[in-house]
């Protein structure tokens, strides 16, 4: 004889406040949502210790600002990989070695391959898209 179980699945009511505190969290978490676009450029995959020794050169000058004069800069490079960024609608703008950092970091987070590489672009909070990639495409 075969016994089959069934999870119970209780249906819970939240009260008013509840509802209200619950849906606000759910605000507070949706700008963080994953804009970063992984493996676009083809063959140019950058190993990770590369990548994050890059991060850890720029996060040491967090405040230096970085005038965005052309269409592609060189921030760092290291190893397999380099981390650069395009103005897009900041140019003329200006940035820092913080918020380029911040932006390789959530790069990674979503474009780390389980073989220990990762390639992709993600965007700054002032539009400059940053990618880490093997090579400079200028």
């Amino acid at each position: 004889m075969v016994n089959f179980t069934f999870p119970v699945l209780a249906a819970v009511a939240l009260a008013p406040l509840e509802a209200l505190n619950a849906f606000l969290a759910g605000l507070d978490t949706a700008g963080a949502e994953d804009h970063a676009s992984c493996n676009q450029l083809e063959r140019q995959e950058s190993r990770v210790t590369d990548a994050v020794n890059c991060i850890d050169q720029l996060r040491g000058n967090p405040d230096n600002e970085v005038p965005m004069t052309a269409s592609r800069q060189l921030y760092y490079a290291h190893g397999t990989a380099q981390i650069w960024g395009g103005a897009g609608p900041n140019l003329g703008g200006k940035t820092t070695f913080r918020e380029i950092a911040e932006t390789a970091s959530r790069n990674l987070d979503s474009c780390t391959r389980a073989d220990g590489w990762a390639q992709g672009t993600d965007d700054t909070t002032n539009g400059t898209a940053i990618h880490i990639s093997s090579e400079f495409n200028a």
